[in-house]
């Protein structure tokens, strides 16, 4: 057998089928220049978390309780420490959006461009 990295899978679906026959699944792309500042605590970024599987998204996630550093990145860039907040790099300098249906109907649009 081949090592060879095929774009199928046995339902017909995307897929990377990798040597042995094993199927992994597709992850899309990275949203380059947006990071999501979360924790598995809070409901309000479980919602976002789960918008941004159903919208087939992937960005960047730091987990503020897990990593210190990302917390004192929210609080120094956006001011607070609330979550959920998605940082967007853009070219005047980041934009630092709160709220879980702010930030859903913003990747809502982003995903559809």
């Amino acid at each position: 057998m081949s090592d060879d990295v095929s774009e199928t899978s046995p339902e017909g679906g995307a897929g990377e089928e990798r040597a042995g026959g094993e199927v992994a699944e597709h992850t899309p792309p990275v949203l380059a220049g947006h990071s999501l500042y979360m924790h598995h605590l809070c409901y309000f970024c479980a919602k976002v978390e789960q918008a941004i599987s159903s919208l087939g998204l992937n960005l960047e996630s730091k987990n503020i309780m897990q990593h210190p550093e990302y917390r004192e990145e929210l609080a120094k860039g956006g001011g607070s420490n609330q979550v959920p907040c998605l940082r967007i790099d853009v070219a005047g300098g980041p934009q630092w959006m709160y709220e879980s249906n702010t930030i859903i109907a913003y990747l809502t649009e982003k995903g559809s461009s």
